[in-house]
């Protein structure tokens, strides 16, 4: 018999990563609840032009986020968390080392960064200093607590180009994503991600 608790449904769109993204016009990429969504999202900054990519997503339960990545490229990413109607910012990798915005944004990647339910964008680009002449693909994946039942999977394909590869197949993330923050845990579905390859 099928034990219908542990059984994992794929929910996968696909979509045109567009260059004017603002708070206001994020890329919604699903919603989170504790130990029951996870939302994975695979993307580029693709050109000198893309200078960032938003993803909204709703949080429907209180409880802790957590957030992991993987690029392509060695390129030091940035990543800022905001609440979407206020536009205040929550955490920010990019932060000073002992501020606030780092520690939360240290939280994040450990999956303890407590959030209530609102909307809230992920901003990423590349750090500051890094070339805009670096264009990384990247897989984010946001996650609260330690099960899920369904995963949303957004791929954005480069605005302009008609590209079946966007990250290489020597790029494997269709089994374990492994996180740049120790302690991190990530396994990514493959249908969606398997698109890229």
């Amino acid at each position: 018999m099928v034990d219908r608790v542990s059984e994992k449904f794929v929910l996968a769109r696909s979509s045109v990563d567009e260059r004017s993204e603002t708070l206001a016009n994020a890329r919604y990429i699903g919603l989170l609840r504790n130990n029951f969504t996870r939302l994975n999202v695979a993307s580029a900054l693709d050109n000198a032009n893309d200078r960032e990519d938003n993803f909204s997503f709703s949080v429907q339960t209180k409880g802790t986020l957590g957030m992991a990545y993987t690029t392509n490229e060695e390129v030091n990413m940035r990543f800022r968390l905001l609440e979407r109607s206020t536009g205040r910012l929550i955490a920010d990798s990019g932060a000073a080392e002992g501020s606030e915005l780092k520690q939360r944004f240290d939280d994040l990647q450990a999956n303890k960064l407590d959030v209530k339910p609102k909307l809230y964008v992920l901003k990423v680009d590349r750090a500051v200093g890094e070339s805009r002449t670096k264009e990384p693909n990247y897989v984010i994946q946001l996650s609260m607590g330690k099960t899920f039942k369904f995963d949303y999977e957004t791929v954005e394909r480069p605005a302009g180009r008609n590209t079946t590869n966007v990250i290489p197949t020597s790029t494997v993330i269709t089994g374990m994503l492994t996180s740049k923050a120790p302690g991190s845990f990530i396994d990514v579905g493959a249908s969606a991600l398997n698109i890229l390859a």
